[in-house]
């Protein structure tokens, strides 16, 4: 089967690219052939290019802060890097729905998901990631988000709009609760709520792709999308208290924080750059939902800021039991031990991973079954199904021969890892 994504794969956004990665892989792991449909806006590219180009206030700002201008640069460069690099994309780029309406597209079945897509006041929302451009049978939506707040953020009156193309989902998947209960009450449509794709993949499999830190002194990694005085002020404070470096990421903290002694700027740091700096540091502090995921993932301590105000955080830290990380970090915070988390987060994805059947005891399957890619495997006769039809066949037209029977059944066996 070959399938289409339609996510937020091309934002220069840690979580975005990461997600879109995620799900990639898992899909291919089961076997099918899949692709990213290479959408991306003109507004979307425009925001995310290096300041200097988009107004004349850049280019003196440019001008002011060299350092923070080149690194930008090598910034951008290390995120459409990672795009072209691990992310296979669709061959041309679309950058209106218009377009893709146009093309004939060869997916047996697309996906929509995951990040905020269905998030109607992003500035690089789209129809299109309702999958409203094709007619094909077979549309899923997996973990699409409506934000941190769907209720109070979401215009009822637009997502009735698209009310019509989202029953026509065969497959719906939401990542929040906060999402599914938005959409049973607007339009009363139920929707099973799942992880976010990062969680489908181990944390073994998010080593391989991080890269390498050069900071030998403990630190915390601190990242915002954008600026939060508050929140910097936080992690400078922990950062004298537990004796230990600041490591940033956003040009503003150069800028505002360039003769604090704790700071250590990473302006040009892309995706794979990203899960190194969490996988080494001590601490993470961030308001991000996939910041917590990857803190999770390698069972760093964290500080959630206003987690529990976010729909997405929330509901996390809800799950797994680990609500004080959004509390403003004490000692026994800042200690606590990475098998908690472990154990803490084993829950969620227990609970929350959708349930994955394959078909046919092949090698390639019994892998994915042990090493827990696949839940269930339902294995069939391969002789009675393959062979003996065409034979049965032949027997009909060539000898006028019958069949002994009218129906011939076989066993259907399912398999799970643990009775292989």
């Amino acid at each position: 089967m070959k399938v289409g994504i339609i996510t937020f794969h091309a934002s220069h956004n840690y979580g975005s690219m990461l997600q879109a990665y995620a799900l990639q892989q898992v899909v291919m792991s089961l076997g099918h052939e899949c692709e990213i449909i290479n959408f991306r806006t003109k507004r979307q590219k425009k925001f995310y290019r290096p300041f200097f180009t988009k107004y004349v206030r850049g280019i003196a700002k440019a001008i002011a802060y060299p350092m923070i201008a080149f690194d930008v640069v090598r910034k951008h460069c290390l995120f459409e890097e990672f795009l072209k690099t691990y992310l296979i994309l669709s061959k041309n780029e679309y950058s209106t729905n218009k377009q893709l309406k146009k093309t004939v597209f060869d997916y047996d079945a697309y996906i929509s998901g995951s990040d905020q897509i269905w998030n109607t006041i992003c500035f690089d929302f789209d129809s299109s990631y309702f999958l409203d451009f094709t007619t094909c049978d077979r549309k899923i939506a997996y973990a699409p988000s409506m934000g941190p707040s769907p209720m109070s953020q979401v215009n009822p009156q637009q997502i009735k709009g698209y009310a019509n193309v989202i029953n026509q989902y065969t497959d719906l998947s939401v990542r929040e609760e906060g999402t599914a209960e938005y959409l049973k009450k607007i339009l009363g449509i139920e929707a099973t709520v799942t992880i976010d794709p990062t969680l489908l993949l181990a944390s073994d499999k998010w080593d391989r792709i991080a890269g390498d830190i050069d900071i030998s002194t403990p630190y915390i990694f601190l990242y915002t999308p954008w600026y939060d005085h508050e929140l910097y002020q936080i992690a400078a404070d922990l950062a004298d208290k537990f004796n230990c470096k600041v490591v940033c990421t956003i040009e503003e903290c150069y800028r505002f924080w360039k003769s604090h002694p704790r700071f250590v700027y990473r302006l040009a740091t892309g995706p794979v750059e990203f899960l190194g700096l969490i996988k080494n540091a001590s601490f993470i502090v961030s308001g991000s939902f996939h910041a917590v995921i990857f803190s999770l993932l390698n069972a760093k301590p964290f500080y959630a800021h206003n987690g529990m105000q976010d729909n997405r955080i929330s509901s996390i830290l809800k799950k797994t039991n680990l609500e004080f990380f959004a509390q403003l970090p004490d000692d026994e915070i800042w200690s606590t031990s990475p098998d908690i988390i472990r154990n803490a987060f084993a829950k969620l994805k227990t609970e929350r991973r959708p349930s994955t059947i394959i078909y046919d005891l092949t090698p390639k399957n019994k892998r994915l079954l042990e090493e827990d890619v696949a839940d269930f495997l339902i294995d069939q006769n391969g002789f009675v199904q393959g062979y003996e039809p065409p034979h049965i066949l032949a027997d009909i037209l060539q000898k006028n021969r019958m069949p002994e029977q009218e129906y011939r059944y076989t066993d259907i066996n399912i398999k799970t890892k643990y009775n292989l």
